[in-house]
C-alpha cells in the first residue's frame, strides 16, 4: 500500500511539472509572437518614413531646380550611407543625378536658376516596397 501511494504521488508531481511545462511554452511562444509583431510594425514604420521623403513629390507639376536637387540629395545620402537596402536612382530627363558631383549638381543650379523653369515628378518606382527611382521631366 505504501508503494502504491509513493506512485500516485509521483505520478501527480510529474503531471504537475507538465501542466507547468505547457504553460511556460504557450507564455514564451505568446512573447515571441508579440516580439516578432513589434519588429514588423517597426520595420514599416521605417519603410513608411523613408518612402514619405521622396512620395511627397510624386505627381507634383510645379518643382524647382531646388526641389529636385533636395530629391538628389536625399538619393545620395542613402545610397552613402546604405541606410535602406535599396539604391535609389533620381534621374532628369535621361541623365542620372544621384551620382553628380557637387560642382555638377551647382551647374545644374545655375542653368535652371529661372523661377518660370518648373519640373514635374513623373514616376516613382519601388523595389521590395522601398523606393529606387524617382523619375523627374521638365515641365
Amino acid at each position: 500500500m505504501e508503494n502504491a501511494s509513493k506512485a500516485i504521488l509521483i505520478a501527480g508531481g510529474v503531471l504537475l511539472m507538465i501542466m507547468a511545462f505547457s504553460f511556460a511554452m504557450y507564455l514564451f511562444r505568446g512573447i515571441g509572437e508579440s516580439t516578432s509583431e513589434y519588429y514588423e510594425q517597426l520595420e514599416q514604420s521605417d519603410i513608411d518614413q523613408f518612402n514619405q521623403k521622396f512620395t511627397k513629390y510624386e505627381r507634383k507639376n510645379d518643382l524647382t531646380i531646388q526641389d529636385v536637387v533636395s530629391i538628389v540629395n536625399l538619393a545620395k545620402d542613402n545610397n552613402q550611407a546604405e541606410k535602406m537596402p535599396v539604391k535609389v536612382k533620381v534621374t532628369l530627363g535621361t541623365n542620372e543625378l544621384q551620382n553628380k558631383s557637387e560642382n555638377d549638381l551647382n551647374s545644374l543650379l545655375a542653368e535652371n536658376a529661372d523661377p518660370n523653369i518648373r519640373f514635374k515628378c513623373t514616376r516613382i518606382e519601388y523595389t521590395n516596397q522601398l523606393v529606387s527611382k524617382v523619375e523627374i521631366q521638365y515641365n
